[in-house]
């Protein structure tokens, strides 16, 4: 919950001990429809519906967290998804997570 009672809710979130650090990592899927569908615009416009965005990952950097975003093209690949995520800074843990 932040400053002002606005509360942010992610898709995942990562908190992983590495050897000199500890990574906090916030992870997003963005499908176009929330951008694009009545249901979910709740009445603004796309452009107000990106800037609510925009404001929400900085409300969720400003905590110390990264931030990683994919889309359908990357999370129906495996191998898009792992180098997004290793990319971001996450590592496999030995021992729970299948070499695939």
């Amino acid at each position: 919950m932040h400053e002002d009672g606005q509360e942010d809710i992610t898709d995942f979130r990562w908190v992983q001990k590495q050897k000199n650090r500890t990574l906090r990592l916030l992870g997003e899927f963005d499908g176009k429809v929330k951008y694009t569908r009545d249901a979910f615009m709740n009445g603004r416009t796309s452009e107000e519906a990106v800037w609510s965005e925009k404001l929400r990952e900085d409300r969720l950097r400003g905590t110390g967290h990264g931030m990683a975003r994919w889309i359908w093209a990357v999370a129906l690949r495996r191998e898009s998804l792992k180098r997004l995520l290793l990319a971001a800074g996450l590592r496999p843990e030995p021992g729970k997570c299948p070499n695939r």
